[in-house]
């Protein structure tokens, strides 16, 4: 991020904390509205779901915004850390939880149809990952979300999380064997 759009971001991030200003609300929500989509979208592979997670990402950032601390943690690393909290909630949810265990006979028949055409077996595997991803405890999860789908080196995650560089490095590594033994069994 340029120095400039770094000034802007906190000249806005001070207007909304201080007046509720609603342009500069707006301009923070476009910055980083599609950047938060695409991370949404990584790990759901399903834009309907992925866009409802955004916008609930978007209140959630709003309400949250007084408590922000620049001090603390860059903007951008501040609201990836809502975004991995927000996720993992989601995938503990019982609307996430009943979603699992439904099924629609017409959907599942024209899916199964449509499956060995269309469906590569990467995709198969993407999703067997992701459920060994949500088994996993929410400070792994955090690690593995912010490596795998937010980009973040084990350094930025360990200053983040305010943890020592080694723990991050034993808590991904340990995720990683962890996911690796699920999709073994």
């Amino acid at each position: 991020m340029t120095e400039w759009t770094n000034r802007v971001e906190q000249r806005n991030i001070r207007r909304v904390q201080k007046k509720q200003d609603r342009n500069a609300a707006e301009q923070i929500i476009r910055h980083y509205y599609d950047e938060m989509y695409r991370y949404f979208y990584k790990q759901t592979l399903n834009e309907t779901l992925a866009f409802d997670l955004t916008q609930e990402l978007m209140i959630r950032m709003l309400e949250s915004l007084p408590t922000y601390d620049a001090k603390r943690a860059s903007f951008r690393t501040w609201l990836y850390r809502i975004a991995s909290r927000h996720l993992i909630d989601y995938y503990r949810s019982k609307a996430y939880q009943h979603m699992k265990r439904t099924e629609y006979v017409e959907d599942w028949t024209m899916y199964e149809a449509v499956e060995e055409l269309t469906r590569p077996e990467v995709e198969e595997r993407y999703e067997e990952v992701m459920r060994a991803i949500q088994q996993l405890s929410p400070d792994l999860q955090m690690i593995v979300r912010l490596k795998w789908f937010g980009a973040y080196t084990l350094k930025e995650i360990s200053e983040q999380e305010q943890l020592p560089l080694s723990t991050v490095k034993t808590k991904y590594y340990r995720a990683l064997q962890m996911v690796r033994l699920t999709q073994e069994e």
